[in-house]
């Protein structure tokens, strides 16, 4: 299963990088996908023993976007979060609407953080930033590059706020259309 996730994560990465990536958008409700990405992270959290708090704004609007796509982007964002995240520490999922119609989902958790320097550094593909946690941890180094990819296909933002020691919050913008 771990090796066909790699390839996998590869195999997109190289559909990225080529612009061979192509959406399959739809009218989607993000907090659904949101809810698939909590389950599918759920034993990760479950085995370290880290509550996870979720707040999702009532009355989410729908965004056109790719199911497979942004399931794919949460559930990595989700799992950095519990890979990066001591036993027992939180995790944080909320989402809200924005005035302009856009949707902002914010995962935020008491992981070790980083510097700004080892955010660029985890932001190319590959890269994987050296630490107490990082190097202890099976990963390609593709999830944050392939999350930026498939927020960027889908005309959003994605930005990291971390300090050492106090925690990562990633922070995706998605544009209503």
């Amino acid at each position: 299963r771990r090796l066909l996730e790699v390839v996998s994560d590869v195999m997109d990465m190289s559909k990225l990088e080529s612009g061979a990536l192509v959406l399959d958008k739809r009218a989607l409700l993000l907090g659904e996908v949101l809810e698939i990405a909590l389950e599918n992270t759920r034993p990760l959290f479950d085995a370290k023993h880290q509550p996870v708090d979720v707040r999702l704004e009532a009355n989410l609007p729908e965004v056109n976007g790719d199911y497979k796509r942004l399931r794919q982007l949460f559930t990595n964002l989700l799992s950095n979060a519990s890979k990066f995240t001591a036993e027992k520490g939180r995790i944080l999922v909320m989402a809200k609407a924005v005035k302009d119609g856009s949707v902002t989902v914010a995962i935020a958790d008491t992981g070790v953080g980083m510097t700004h320097e080892q955010i660029v550094m985890a932001m190319k593909p590959f890269a994987q930033v050296q630490g107490h946690l990082a190097r202890t941890q099976e990963g390609t180094g593709l999830g944050l590059p392939l999350a930026m990819g498939i927020v960027k296909l889908h005309g959003g933002s994605l930005y990291l706020d971390s300090q050492p020691g106090a925690g990562t919050t990633a922070i995706v913008t998605l544009p209503r259309e």
